[in-house]
């Protein structure tokens, strides 16, 4: 699945964390994995712009607005 840059990246900390919590969470919303990791992508892609680790975190509103004609 091909990601997308949504802003500047800051920091690459957690990104792989992040796809995967993206990835569960939205498994349980869509009976499709490609669904799935539709928007998974989006997740990491938006908290790679935080500078932090610990922050960057979008809701999963922010992240379906992020995927509409990313995928």
């Amino acid at each position: 699945m091909p990601s997308f840059s949504s802003r500047p990246v800051r920091s690459a900390i957690g990104a792989g964390d992040a796809l995967l919590a993206g990835f569960l969470h939205f498994r349980r919303r869509h009976p499709e994995p490609v669904e799935a990791m539709r928007r998974a992508v989006g997740f990491p892609a938006w908290k790679v712009g935080a500078a932090s680790g610990s922050g960057g975190f979008p809701t999963e509103e922010q992240v379906e607005d992020l995927c509409v004609g990313n995928g």
